[in-house]
């Protein structure tokens, strides 16, 4: 018997329109905080290690609540996640120095196009309104902090960078999806200043440590389903010429590459990198190409607005 050995050698990316996601976003790291924690309320730090990826949350400071409220459904790469927990500060403003933040430590290395999203459920007072955010490459530090009961966590010798302040948040009390995409790029409001989210510092980093704080107005916050992604910048890529025209009334997009004599090649229109079963686009009935070490060229009529192109190229050996 036969074994089939599966070896990709290239991922050919392409975007054709402005949409929200990365080209070639692979997940970093994510929290969906349902994984049972249970501590005392009002602690002033509660650790949260990331369900994908190897990252840490710190949860610290205020009226933290020790075993979350209501969470937020959510999916990823195509798996629904339940609504299960959020993270909860019953009050995010308390006495003195005592006010709610949450650290995140995570290793960018290898990637670029870093995103941040998470949902950000308000309060039926005056909402969250707003927030800061800081940045630094060093590793975390243990402190104690006047008006805070215990030991929590701080940037190395009390040293950040700032990056965003009183950043738009939540005013309502349901969940609202915040993404803060520091690719940057996008045309601004005054002519002639760069897009205040780009943050081009925090890529290909070995260790990222950026908080969260300052949250404005007061009274409770939850904060679910924290998404952290980035561009793998190790994937080879190679040319692809996209053709956009119309003909007889239809759409018909075509599509042209390198190909490689014994390469097979497979087609999706999937905005998850991970994922090639679905969304794949049929070629004369076949889910693939065969290479011929000419150009491939595959065309077909598009019946809805098409944002994203992946083609793997691959080859199955036997063993």
């Amino acid at each position: 018997m036969n074994n089939h050995r599966l070896i990709i050698f290239t991922v050919i990316l392409y975007l054709t329109g402005f949409g929200s996601i990365n080209v070639g976003a692979e997940i970093i790291a994510f929290w969906s905080f349902n994984n049972g924690f249970d501590v005392k309320n009002g602690a002033s730090q509660i650790v949260h290690n990331s369900d994908v990826g190897n990252a840490v949350l710190y949860q610290q400071r205020a009226d933290t609540d020790g075993n979350g409220k209501s969470g937020n459904s959510y999916t990823l790469e195509g798996e629904s996640i339940p609504p299960g927990k959020a993270m909860a500060w019953d009050d995010v403003a308390k006495s003195g120095d005592n006010d709610a933040e949450f650290f995140i430590t995570v290793s960018t290395k290898g990637y670029s196009n870093i995103k941040i999203s998470m949902d950000i459920g308000g309060n039926s007072d005056d909402g969250i309104v707003s927030f800061d955010m800081k940045y630094s490459f060093d590793p975390l530090q243990d402190a104690v902090i006047e008006d805070v009961d215990g030991i929590i966590k701080d940037f190395n010798n009390g040293i950040s960078i700032d990056h965003l302040n009183d950043w738009p948040a939540n005013p309502l009390p349901g969940y609202r999806r915040k993404v803060l995409d520091f690719k940057g790029g996008k045309i601004p409001l005054i002519p002639d200043q760069a897009d205040p989210l780009e943050l081009l510092a925090i890529e290909d980093k070995e260790l990222v440590v950026i908080r969260f704080d300052d949250w404005e107005d007061n009274d409770a916050l939850r904060i679910d389903n924290v998404l952290i992604e980035g561009t793998n910048t190790s994937l080879p890529l190679i040319p692809i010429e996209v053709q956009n025209e119309s003909q007889n009334g239809k759409q018909i997009i075509t599509l042209k590459w390198p190909s490689k004599v014994g390469h097979n090649y497979k087609v999706s229109n999937s905005e998850n990198l991970n994922v090639w079963n679905d969304d794949v686009l049929s070629i004369d009935g076949s889910s693939s190409l065969v290479g011929t070490g000419e150009l491939l060229t595959l065309s077909f009529e598009s019946i809805q607005r098409i944002n994203y192109f992946k083609i793997q190229e691959y080859v199955q050996e036997s063993e």
